[in-house]
């Protein structure tokens, strides 16, 4: 019997009791259910086949999320080295007299 691989669809072709079990393709090893004899020629996906990896790597989330965080730290760092007024200065005493000691006028 014959049937296509559902995930490469490459031809596959086995024995009739092999029908309505578990089998291997041989050049995707993705696991299928053949069909049974008297069922049509398609073979069901055992599972879904793993998604590919994002640009070719494969990363753990929790080290994607650290890798964002310390990019993050990382720019933040530059902005503030390179530009010293980012951020404004807190001053508690902004209106002082000349003597150093706040003014609490509250006539003035």
């Amino acid at each position: 019997m014959n049937c296509n691989c559902p995930a490469c669809q490459q031809l596959l072709s086995y024995a009739e009791p092999a029908g309505g079990f578990v089998h291997i393709c041989p050049h995707c090893s993705v696991r299928m259910i053949l069909p049974a004899p008297g069922e049509p020629p398609v073979a069901r996906l055992l599972r879904r086949p793993p998604k590919p990896p994002i640009f070719g790597i494969r990363i753990h989330p929790l080290a994607a999320v650290a890798i964002l965080l310390l990019l993050v730290a990382v720019g933040l760092l530059i902005v503030f080295a390179s530009n010293p007024n980012f951020l404004p200065t807190s001053n508690p005493i902004q209106n002082s007299s000349p003597g150093g000691q706040p003014d609490f006028n509250p006539l003035k």
